[in-house]
């Protein structure tokens, strides 16, 4: 049991330092771009590569907000990349809130002046509700789906690191026994896969 413990607090361990090198590796590259878009989707891929209290994360929302600042033509998709990447990494609760309320007043905005630009009948105000209405219709993640999304992706790296050890008795692999123990590696694989798209 303390091994599978060990194991398993390993295992998170270097899941969170992948995780965290590539935030590092992606932030530093996105220096070198010399494309302002290229530099938005890369801090986006920051965003979406989500570790709480990561101070990357914070530094390429900043980045991006400047972005959108010094290229208005890149304005409103800044804006509009920004924020489904936040909706994006939400699970039980949705993070960064202040900067969404932010994101969807400019969004809002940026899209009723180009509708108007373009012709449309309606008043600033009219169309500026609609827009707002439009992105306040956009659906949350299931819940429930959510929560089993995370049991089953714990279960399955669960499952995986104690039939490996189970497997490896006395210096040797046994096949025949891991063949039943990656049935249930396969299941839990399957249900979290199933319900993180569903969520």
């Amino acid at each position: 049991m303390k091994k599978i413990i060990i194991s398993s607090i390993l295992s998170l361990i270097i899941i969170f330092v992948f995780i965290l090198g590539k935030q590092i590796y992606l932030y530093h590259s996105a220096s070198s771009i010399k494309s302002p878009k290229e530099k938005i989707d890369t801090y986006a891929r920051i965003i979406y590569l989500h570790l709480p209290f990561s101070p990357l994360e914070k530094k390429a929302i900043q980045n991006i907000l400047e972005l959108a600042k010094t290229h208005q033509e890149l304005e409103l998709y800044a804006y509009e990349i920004l924020r489904s990447t936040i909706y994006g990494i939400r699970h039980f609760s949705t993070p960064y809130k202040r900067e969404l309320a932010f994101l969807e007043d400019k969004i809002a905005n940026l899209r009723t002046q180009k509708l108007l630009a373009d012709g449309y009948k309606k008043s600033y105000e009219e169309t500026y509700e609609e827009m707002k209405k439009i992105m306040s219709t956009d659906l949350a993640p299931n819940s429930f789906l959510a929560l089993v999304s995370i049991l089953s992706f714990l279960f399955f790296i669960y499952f995986t690191i104690t039939s490996i050890s189970k497997c490896c008795e006395n210096n040797k692999f046994q096949y025949k026994k891991f063949a039943f123990s990656f049935i249930k590696i396969f299941i839990m694989w399957l249900i979290w896969i199933t319900t993180l798209y569903l969520a």
